[in-house]
């Protein structure tokens, strides 16, 4: 049951350019076996997902292939032209952010994808936004339409300021603070300052400087635990407060499962922040029977979709990021329940971390919240599931 697959070479460049920008992207890969064997003459199968702005992004574009590799192991297909499952790869806004290609694999040629790849694109697609280019003919008036510029001050510079400006010029002797700056003054009132008065910028003194600060202090959103955002709820920030951990807003199945199909040592032993998620992909390669049974598969295999954006990269939580959610079980509670979820039971909930070949570690929910290891297929009773990812 244990496979694992190595993608040795990975190669993606767009199609010819000779006419037109191209609707699609060639994309090539090496697969071998855990013995290093090249997969040849096989049909396989692959997920392309498409992210937008890093690689735990909301996906803007996911379609699936099953090519048949070579002699030499090598899997070729244009991604544009699979089965699309959600979104348009014509659709995508090459010049609007940074974009990540997911590949997940499945062996067999199926659909149980076990083995997830991410890399960034560079330089070669964005050549799809230099099709704008060919609607530029003769000469080509440039007119200011930028909107911040126009209500800035720079766009109300007049010759009268760039004459007052070259006056400053003519000021001698040491800056000691005090010079008379009247003559050169642009408004009528002049503001002064001392060091027991607190100067917060105006559109009166400091109109350019009022707008920067105003502009800049609502350009990052501070999450806080409880909030709704990126798939889930939030239930633990950074210390900047742009990055943290969500969970779903209800478990993954309707009945407790039990951990894994067999007792074997999966050497998913992570603990602590984003440990669960190595530990979620090595719980995977032993679900090959039945990978939407157990814990692992059902996260992974999952996603949230919230109007346009689908988010994927869920994943069952290690020890202590489960812990994080039990200390914040009632905040969460009551966001769920804000937001159409339901609240976490009072029963026990599977991490990610085993103990050893036979046991794995579950979450008290209950006003106890204590955490004890239980027999992954036979423990006292099956236990509950409640995925979570990165943001």
């Amino acid at each position: 049951m244990k496979k694992l697959i190595a993608i040795l070479v990975v190669v993606i460049f767009a199609t010819s350019l000779w006419a037109q920008a191209p609707k699609k992207m060639s994309y090539q890969a090496v697969i071998r076996d855990n013995n290093d064997n090249l997969v040849a003459n096989q049909q396989i199968g692959l997920q392309i997902r498409i992210l937008q702005g890093s690689v735990y992004g909301a996906s803007v574009f996911v379609e699936v292939h099953t090519p048949t590799t070579n002699e030499n192991g090598l899997a070729s297909l244009m991604i544009g032209e699979g089965n699309v499952v959600y979104g348009g790869f014509d659709d995508i806004d090459w010049s609007n952010e940074e974009y990540f290609l997911e590949v997940q694999i499945d062996l067999t040629g199926g659909d149980n994808y076990a083995i997830t790849t991410t890399s960034q694109f560079l330089s070669v697609p964005y050549a799809y936004h230099a099709k704008t280019a060919e609607n530029v003919t003769g000469v080509v008036e440039v007119v200011e339409t930028d909107p911040i510029f126009a209500e800035s001050q720079a766009a109300k510079i007049t010759e009268g300021h760039i004459l007052n400006f070259a006056k400053l010029q003519d000021i001698t002797g040491i800056n000691t603070g005090d010079q008379d700056l009247s003559e050169y003054a642009m408004k009528t009132s002049v503001l002064t300052l001392n060091n027991t008065q607190e100067f917060i910028p105006n559109e009166d003194y400091e109109p350019a400087t009022k707008k920067y600060v105003d502009e800049n202090a609502v350009q990052y959103h501070i999450y806080k635990v409880g909030d709704f955002s990126h798939g889930g709820i939030v239930f633990w920030v950074d210390e900047s407060g742009q990055h943290g951990l969500v969970c779903k807003k209800e478990d993954e199945s309707e009945n407790a499962v039990y951990w894994s199909e067999v007792a074997e040592a999966t050497g998913a032993k992570g603990d602590g922040l984003y440990s669960g998620a190595m530990n979620s992909m090595l719980m995977t390669l032993y679900e090959n029977n039945a990978p939407n049974e157990y814990p692992a598969g059902l996260c992974v295999g999952s996603s949230e979709v919230y109007g346009s954006l689908v988010y994927g990269g869920w994943y069952l939580p290690s020890k202590f990021e489960l812990n994080l959610i039990y200390q914040n079980r009632l905040t969460i509670n009551a966001t769920s329940v804000a937001n159409s979820g339901r609240v976490l039971s009072t029963d026990y909930y599977w991490t990610s971390t085993e103990l050893d070949t036979d046991n794995a570690w579950v979450q008290d929910f209950s006003s106890f919240g204590g955490q004890l290891y239980w027999d992954k297929v036979a423990s006292p009773s099956p236990a509950r599931v409640r995925a979570i990812r990165r943001f």
